[in-house]
Order: C-alpha cells, then structure tokens, then sequence
C-alpha cells in the first residue's frame, strides 16, 4: 500500500469515525431523552404508590370512622331501646299496682257484699220470726 492510499484510507477512516461519532451522539441523545422519559415515568410510579398507600390509609380511616359510626347509632339505639324498658316497666309495675289495688278493693267489696248479705238474711230470718210471732199474737188474742 502506498503513502496516498494509506492517506486516503485513513482520510476514509477519519470520515467513517466522525459520522460512528455523530451517530453515538445522535444514539447517546435519544439515550438520554428516554432515560428521562423513563426517570419521568419511575417518578410518576413512585407518586401512585405513595397515593395508593395514602388510600388505603383513608379507606382504612373511613372503615374505621363508618365503625364507629354504628357503635355510636347502635349505642343510641340501645340507650332509646333502655329508656323505652325503663318506661314501658314503671306503666307496668303503675298498672300491676293500680291492679293490686283494684283486687284489694273487690275483696272489701266482696266482704261487705257478704256482711250485707249476712245482714240481709238475718233481716229475712227476724221479719219472717216477727211475722210468724204477730200470727202467733194475733191467733190466741181471738
């Protein structure tokens, strides 16, 4: 090889070594463009992880608060259902005694119905007695 195709080789070799250059340029770009994308996109996944997580603390939170919630509905509950014994017991026991009293009271107006009944027959028994007594009278005085 002589000194001119060796310089035109190398001439040769020194152009195809600018444009390999400028493609791994061109190549180290696009590179860098996609990284970024990439990057963009680990963020953005970061972001919904961290938003899921937030999530599921609310929805625990919300779980939690919808709980209590029905502790509390299910504790007036309770309560309404306690006061509604408590009052429905006092108009019993009022009515049992007002019961109690009402028996009481037949059984002094049964006794006084049987005194009377008593007082009655003795009544009967000493009319009939005197009117049998007034016959007797009546019969020796003619």
């Amino acid at each position: 090889m002589t000194k001119s195709q060796a310089l035109a080789k190398l001439l040769d070799m020194q152009e195809e070594n600018h444009i390999l250059k400028d493609e791994v340029r061109e190549l180290q770009e696009e590179c860098k463009e996609k990284q970024a994308v990439i990057d963009g996109l680990l963020d953005k996944m970061e972001y919904l992880e961290r938003l899921e997580k937030e999530n599921q603390e609310l929805k625990a939170k919300l779980d939690l608060a919808s709980n209590n919630v029905k502790v509390m509905e299910a504790y007036s509950e309770i309560q309404r259902l306690r006061f509604d014994y408590h009052f429905k017991s006092e108009n019993f026991l009022d009515q049992f005694g007002a019961i109690k009293r009402a028996i009481k009271e037949l059984g002094k107006l049964r006794d006084e119905t049987e005194d009377l009944f008593v007082k009655l027959n003795f009544a009967i028994h000493d009319a009939s007695l005197n009117e049998s007594n007034k016959k007797e009278g009546n019969n020796e005085n003619r």
